[in-house]
């Protein structure tokens, strides 16, 4: 499906009017005109509609949850519906919705205003068919004392979110909106939240949606704790099997360093004699502590057939500070060639990804 929408770009009231849209571009001078917008409604053949439903509001959050309508009319016989300063009150910044059966003007809008200068705004918008969205988006993981950001898609309408279970810790920024921020308390367990919304885009029948987000545990933890040898297992591969971990931190003054990470993998299977050991290198920890990030940067240079081999180490991780578990996903690259895409192409990958795993553990 296509839409256009041709929205008048400036963010303010205008003496005079420039006008932009499908229409040839007319620069009109004189005294300062009352605002008038013109809109035409066109089907998917680029033919007018007449008798489609336009809605006006005056800002965004209206539009979303079809409250406020500042004004509605039926399109004439060429498409066309005229809203002017009785509705509109003054130039400014609008939304606008329009219906004909079930077909709307609502997809792929990225920009569902349009701004109405003084003088006459003509504008163009295109009906399709609407399919509507029956799933959630979101994470269906978060870790307490965070938040995530669940929604539908972009449709005016009236919503109603809730939770159905373990919404004791959780906090919905806004009910009634189509996109919702929700927040989850700290907790020191791992448990199920069902969150649900009742929705029913304007014109379309009321359904009912749920989505499992599993909420996990935070603790918080002395962050220094995290140096030192970490054992646990690392190059995780369903073929070749797990290495034990050679990792150490080291911590200064809040900042960390890390080594050992693939070592075992690359002296053993990759038979690549590492030359530089212990080869450290920056680890950066989240302010919360809940997440690492090994940035792209130089890690070690091998020996293979008397050649030496320069690899890059970049990553990322995440910390449960109740458990004391670490988790690396983490690749080692040589002249562009990455261990890690080499693990998943060979059919040995444990996490799906591009990426080595290791997991380690620490005492909180």
């Amino acid at each position: 499906m296509k839409i256009k929408n041709v929205l008048i770009l400036s963010m303010v009231a205008m003496v005079g009017l420039t006008m932009t849209s499908c229409f040839e571009e007319k620069d009109l001078t004189g005294p300062i005109v009352d605002p008038q917008l013109n809109l035409t409604v066109l089907d998917a053949n680029g033919d007018p509609v007449s008798g489609a439903t336009v809605d006006l509001f005056a800002n965004k959050d209206d539009y979303r949850k079809f409250n406020n309508v500042l004004g509605s009319a039926t399109t004439d016989a060429n498409g066309v519906v005229t809203f002017d300063k009785a509705t509109m009150k003054e130039s400014g910044l609008f939304y606008f919705s329009v219906k004909s059966g079930d077909d709307r003007n609502w997809y792929n809008l990225v920009n569902k205003g349009l701004t109405v200068s003084n003088g006459v705004s003509m504008i163009e918008t295109t009906l399709t068919p609407v399919t509507l969205s029956t799933a959630i988006s979101g994470p269906m993981q978060v870790i307490s004392s965070t938040s995530g950001k669940f929604e539908l898609a972009d449709f005016p309408g009236k919503y109603q979110w809730s939770f159905v279970s373990g919404g004791e810790k959780g906090t919905i920024d806004d009910p009634t909106n189509n996109n919702v921020n929700v927040s989850f308390e700290q907790s020191d367990v791992d448990y199920d939240a069902v969150l649900q919304v009742v929705a029913q885009p304007d014109g379309f029948p009321e359904t009912t949606m749920q989505v499992t987000i599993k909420v996990l545990a935070f603790c918080e933890y002395d962050h220094t704790k995290l140096a030192g040898d970490r054992p646990g297992n690392d190059m995780t591969n369903w073929v070749l099997g797990a290495y034990a971990s050679q990792i150490n931190i080291k911590e200064a003054n809040g900042s960390f360093t890390i080594t050992g990470l693939g070592n075992g993998w690359m002296e053993d299977f990759w038979a690549e004699a590492i030359q530089n050991k212990p080869n450290y290198v920056s680890m950066e920890v989240s302010d919360d502590g809940l997440f690492i990030t090994i940035p792209d940067q130089y890690y070690f240079t091998t020996i293979y057939n008397g050649d030496p081999y320069d690899y890059n180490i970049v990553g990322s991780g995440s910390v449960n500070g109740c458990t004391g578990e670490i988790t690396f996903n983490y690749d080692m690259v040589q002249d562009g060639f990455s261990t890690g895409g080499w693990s998943l192409g060979a059919g040995g990958s444990t996490n799906g990804s591009p990426f080595w795993e290791a997991k380690v553990t620490f005492t909180p």
